[in-house]
């Protein structure tokens, strides 16, 4: 049984795709950022790559060595909390350059999105993104899961215009008991994957190794 949920960014990141040399999805962690990004490039037919600098061998990798570890794998790349190398940006920037410069002067090869990457959303960190990829990237924020992506409806944008709210689909209206255990659950994917988690210990264990 397939449990992704569809999340509400797809549209936007799905709009992103193929016009952006990169794609930044931040969030906090477990907030569904790697799903996300496999479940939209799972239908290229297993031609997009993909790399967890969780890999303490790939994050050693991507320290010490960036160059080597960009030219070891192959675009289009997934690079998976890309914060624990940020040195690698500088790298994925000259890829990028040479790649439009291919484009404009080379066989015209049209660059589309090269590298899809997660990461938190810290200060530094896109402070790093913003002075090696300005021009290149397309950023998009992830959140837990809304009511509207718990409840299954369709995922569109949302637009402050009554018009278009009214045609909205309108999610159950909950009780103030359903209301509060759906407010102490929260809203992290996993806990709706797997109804049976308890939450309690799940946010536990979630600080504790966070």
């Amino acid at each position: 049984m397939n449990k992704y949920i569809n999340r509400n960014v797809e549209i936007k990141l799905d709009k992103m795709n193929g016009h952006f040399p990169v794609i930044l999805v931040t969030g906090s962690r477990q907030s569904g950022k790697s799903t996300l990004l496999e479940y939209l490039t799972s239908s290229e037919n297993g031609q997009i790559n993909m790399v967890t600098l969780d890999n303490f061998a790939d994050r050693n990798l991507a320290i010490n060595d960036p160059q080597l570890f960009i030219r070891t794998h192959e675009p289009p790349l997934i690079i998976d909390e890309f914060q624990y190398a940020p040195n690698i940006l500088s790298y994925i920037k000259i890829a990028v350059d040479e790649a439009r410069k291919n484009e404009l002067f080379g066989d015209g090869k049209p660059v589309g999105t090269l590298y899809y990457l997660t990461g938190s959303q810290a200060f530094e960190t896109m402070k790093d993104v913003t002075e090696s990829l300005a021009g290149r990237v397309a950023i998009v924020d992830l959140h837990p899961l809304s009511t509207r992506e718990i409840s299954g409806l369709a995922t569109t944008e949302f637009v402050p215009d009554i018009k278009l709210l009214k045609k909205r689909e309108c999610s159950n209206r909950l009780s103030t008991q359903k209301l509060f255990e759906r407010i102490h659950r929260g809203s992290y994917p996993e806990l709706y994957k797997d109804k049976n988690i308890d939450w309690e210990a799940y946010y536990s264990s979630y600080l504790r190794t966070y």
